[in-house]
């Protein structure tokens, strides 16, 4: 499964694991996600992330581990041949990680991170508008736009670490979009190799990597937001190498 904030770079990675055998779905939209979930996601993911204020009572609980169930199985279904590997691609799948671990105990998690201070001035903040409330509790609304961008992504991003690498260990593996654009041949054998996918060599794969310009677009904002993003996610951004 892969999955990261919206707008990291998934889709790259949803196409690098088409190239190397794997099964994401037919039903797809333009960005590789399997909208076999998406109702699943807009109907669970916020009440999923409040259950440390609100447990999930036992019926609740069963009743969206049914609908994922049925969610699967209506993903799975065109696949061709039982024993072909598969897999989906949704950037929000982050935010349902130990949901996901538990329903699937061999799955294997591909966590896509990118610089949260190029993240703040993206135009795709579709996680944060939805979600921002329900992970960062109700005050986030009295944060400026950028802090409250950067500010999610710290901490979805950092609770998706925490439980990979605690939890699912070498199940989990998190890679920085901007190595694979910057060194594509070392990230591509170690993102393949923990997809235990057998190669040849690696053009196939690194003629579809194209470093994107907005890649450092945060140093030629203003100094004063500079500054601020890097101060509100410093804990994050140095664990994820970007100080």
């Amino acid at each position: 499964i892969i999955g990261g904030s919206g707008g990291s770079g998934t889709r790259l990675f949803a196409r690098l694991c088409i190239l190397s055998g794997f099964h994401l779905g037919a039903n797809l939209n333009p960005s590789l996600d399997s909208l076999d979930f998406f109702h699943f996601y807009e109907r669970w993911i916020n009440k999923y992330l409040l259950r440390r204020q609100v447990p999930l009572g036992e019926k609740e609980n069963d009743q969206m581990k049914e609908e994922f169930k049925m969610c699967t199985n209506k993903h799975k279904s065109p696949i061709p041949g039982l024993k072909r590997r598969w897999g989906f691609k949704n950037p929000r799948s982050m935010l349902l990680l130990p949901f996901l671990n538990e329903h699937f105990k061999d799955m294997k998690f591909v966590h896509v991170v990118r610089d949260g201070r190029d993240m703040a001035y993206s135009t795709n903040q579709r996680q944060v508008h939805k979600h921002a409330e329900a992970l960062l509790g109700r005050h986030y609304n009295e944060l400026n736009r950028l802090s409250l961008s950067i500010l999610f992504w710290a901490k979805s991003n950092m609770e998706v670490a925490e439980y990979g690498e605690d939890v699912m260990r070498d199940r989990y593996i998190r890679i920085r979009f901007e190595d694979l654009c910057k060194k594509p041949e070392p990230t591509l054998i170690r993102l393949l190799n923990f997809l235990e996918v057998k190669f040849d060599g690696i053009s196939v794969f690194t003629r579809e990597i194209k470093s994107p310009s907005s890649i450092g677009r945060w140093l030629s904002k203003p100094k004063k937001e500079q500054v601020e993003l890097t101060e509100v996610a410093r804990p994050a951004l140095r664990h994820f190498g970007y100080l």
